[in-house]
Order: C-alpha cells, then sequence, then structure tokens
C-alpha cells in the first residue's frame, strides 16, 4: 500500500497503486486475468485491514463495556457525594450564621445592654413578688426566698455592668 489514500481512509488511490510498476507489469495488466491478479492482491490485503480494525474496534468496545457497571458505581458514589456535599454545605451555612448571631450577641456593646436588660428584668420581678405579697397573694416565707433570689439577680447584673463599663 502507499502513503497517498483517497477519501475512504486507507484505500489507496489507482494512480498510487502503479505508479511503482514497470512499463512491462503496466503492459501485463491489460491482460484481463493479471488485472484482476493484481486488483485482488489489494483487495484482500485491504480487506485484511479492515478486519483487523474491526478486530479492534470491537476490542476496543468490549473494554470499554467492561467499565461501564464501574463507571455506573462511580458515578452513583458521585452522585451521593455531591448530595452529601450540599447538605453539608447547608448545614456549615446555617453555623456560620449561628456563630455570627452569637458573635453579635458578645460584642461589647451587646454584652453590656445584655446585663442591663437582665438587672431590669430582675428588678422588674422583684416588683412584681411584692405586689403579690402586698395583695396576699403570697405568703411570707415565698416572699422572702423570691424576693430575695431576684434582687441578689438585680444586684449582680447590675455590678457586673458596672464593672464590664469600667474595662472598656
Amino acid at each position: 500500500s502507499s502513503s497517498s489514500s483517497s477519501s475512504f481512509g486507507n484505500i489507496p488511490k489507482a494512480e498510487d497503486l502503479v505508479q511503482h510498476l514497470s512499463a512491462d507489469e503496466l503492459k501485463a495488466l491489460e491482460n484481463r486475468e493479471k488485472l484482476n491478479e493484481f486488483v485482488a492482491k489489494y483487495v484482500d490485503e485491504m480487506d485484511k485491514d479492515i478486519k483487523k480494525k474491526r478486530q479492534q474496534v470491537v476490542e476496543l468496545a468490549s473494554t470499554n463495556l467492561s467499565f461501564e457497571d464501574e463507571l455506573k458505581e462511580k458515578r452513583e458514589e458521585l452522585t451521593t457525594l455531591a448530595d452529601q456535599i450540599l447538605v453539608l454545605t447547608a448545614d456549615v451555612e446555617a453555623l456560620l450564621k449561628k456563630q455570627e448571631q452569637y458573635a453579635d450577641n458578645f460584642l461589647p456593646e451587646n454584652v453590656l445592654d445584655q446585663l442591663q436588660v437582665n438587672a431590669l428584668s430582675a428588678s422588674s420581678d422583684s416588683l412584681r413578688i411584692y405586689k403579690e405579697c402586698k395583695n396576699g397573694d403570697m405568703d411570707l416565707k415565698t416572699f422572702v426566698k423570691q424576693f430575695m433570689k431576684s434582687k441578689k439577680v438585680e444586684h449582680e447584673r447590675k455590678l457586673k455592668a458596672k464593672l464590664y463599663q469600667q474595662h472598656m
């Protein structure tokens, strides 16, 4: 076969097949039988090439098919991992949002505000407890216990707010 070929891939052009022949060999091809033998030789070579290529394609297809189950399994694993990544990403985003909220709570001005609000809340509780006792809705023993607890919390919060403010 020759290096030049037709638009059909490896099928050589007719002029390429005969260009290396001598004048006597070309003259011999005028005989129909010799021409048929000459053509049959190249047809056999092309047929062998086609069979070889076909076998290579079959082997390649077989090899590719042998990977199909593994590829399907890996694709499913990848899909599962991608789904897990989406879930984990959402979880991380939620945790980051929570962390930002907590971080805001611990900003110096927020901590001070929280201490002051808690002190006011405890003061309100003390007043409510006092009114309940005054109205006769609570006995003296319960009043003393709850009132002392509420006043203690109020004073602790006020003291902590004062100390925190001094260190800011």
